[in-house]
């Protein structure tokens, strides 16, 4: 019975890692948290959009952030990983902005977003000797890291913006680019292989492990997917 509480409370709060409300335990869902507070987020942002006003959605999305912080640090948490859901939405905001109003490929917005993600990077560690870690629950000096994970993230899209025009180079890239969705899922697979993660004592060996057992992992879950699709589509087709 306890495992089926364990698993139940699990699905019902969607969490990133593990964390205790009081006396209350919950446990991570791997993953999957993503999956959830990505579409919560996206419901929460198209229902605003098509009901209210830019200034009224400006502010109930700060309002909203804000709340999801408080929850947080007050060591509390609600189903569906909504505190998370509500800390992630100026993410979602920036990314779309940023995609239809800032040329990132501007060097002299690279140049900007680079010295704005560092400067506020060490100010954030120096002060809490931590970082932002969504999955982890971990807001440091909220907003500062918000606006640091922004004007990183403005940053490396600006520097992948000059790097696909290296042709030869960045098709790889490209190509795997548009299979994320499958490396994430890949991921469910963390606690199963956990002993290779710690297979050398050089974190880079390990990362450069980690990544290729990922990528190996979603190639071979998307193939299955593919083989199980036609194999189904084979079947109707006798059947009709």
């Amino acid at each position: 019975m306890s495992f089926i509480r364990d698993h139940a409370v699990a699905v019902l709060f969607c969490a990133g890692a593990d964390y205790d409300i009081g006396s209350f335990h919950v446990s991570s869902v791997s993953m999957t948290w993503f999956l959830f507070v990505l579409f919560f987020a996206s419901v929460i942002i198209d229902f605003c959009h098509l009901h209210f006003t830019t200034r009224i959605n400006v502010l109930f999305y700060s309002l909203l952030s804000a709340a999801g912080f408080l929850i947080i640090f007050y060591g509390f948490g609600l189903p569906f990983a909504l505190e998370t859901v509500f800390l992630v939405i100026p993410f979602i905001i920036s990314g779309r902005l940023l995609l239809t109003k800032i040329k990132v490929s501007d060097l002299r917005i690279i140049a900007i977003s680079l010295i704005s993600w560092i400067a506020l990077f060490y100010v954030i560690a120096g002060i809490t000797n931590t970082y932002l870690e969504i999955a982890g629950r971990r807001f440091p000096l909220f907003p500062l890291c918000h606006i640091a994970a922004v004007a990183g993230s403005v940053f490396i899209c600006g520097i992948c913006g000059w790097f696909t025009k290296l042709k030869f180079i960045s098709a790889p890239f490209v190509t795997l680019g548009r299979y994320t969705l499958w490396v994430l899922i890949a991921h469910l697979f963390d606690y199963t292989l956990f002993f290779i993660w710690d297979i050398s004592d050089n974190n880079y060996l390990n990362a450069v492990i980690r990544i290729t057992v990922d990528i190996i992992l979603a190639f071979i879950i998307y193939k299955s997917r593919q083989l199980i699709l036609s194999a189904f589509g084979k079947k109707s087709l006798k059947l009709n």
